[in-house]
């Protein structure tokens, strides 16, 4: 598997029905570990190892989405399964789940300081970005969030899957419905 950069969340799933775990991966940014080490914005913390303060400073890196060849190999199917339609951003939390209960997979990337991700299975033959549409990109006062890690569950008992999107220090966590 090819790609570099800072890679900060994943997911298997069988993104087309064919029975082979495929993988997604959210991509923090274009970086590579030197710059992070003798970046300009770091901090020590009790005179241990400086560490980077981000993500200002450093630009956002398009997500990558590996098919699973079936050979134990996997080939990069960013484009052809329609996963190139928004702007590299800070990926960091990454949810395989079937939201909208149509037996497909979809995905929802939560991303600090941009607006989140989700993407709809158009039933194994790509996907259709529907973060904005859906509500679920920024939070209820319209802005992005500093997006860490999400997870799914029916909270209201409605039957239908809640998204529950947790955030970085000072950010409110949001629960989408």
């Amino acid at each position: 598997m090819q790609g570099g950069g800072w890679s900060t969340g994943c997911a298997f799933f069988d993104a087309n029905g064919d029975g082979h775990l495929d993988l997604y991966v959210a991509r923090y940014a274009e970086v590579t570990w030197d710059q992070v080490v003798h970046a300009q914005r770091t901090l020590t913390w009790r005179g241990g190892p400086k560490v980077m303060v981000g993500p200002v400073g450093f630009p956002g890196a398009a997500d990558i989405f590996y098919e699973n060849r079936g050979d134990g190999t996997f080939t990069d199917a960013t484009d052809r399964r329609g996963l190139t339609d928004t702007a590299p951003s800070y990926g960091f939390g990454v949810l395989a789940t079937d939201y909208d209960g149509d037996g497909w997979t979809d995905l929802f990337v939560a991303n600090d300081s941009n607006p989140n991700f989700l993407y709809h299975n158009k039933g194994g033959n790509g996907f259709e970005s529907v973060a904005l549409l859906s509500g679920v990109a920024l939070n209820a006062e319209g802005r992005a969030q500093a997006g860490m890690g999400v997870d799914a569950g029916d909270v209201d008992g409605d039957g239908w899957l809640d998204l529950v999107l947790t955030t970085f220090a000072h950010d409110t966590k949001t629960l989408y419905r």
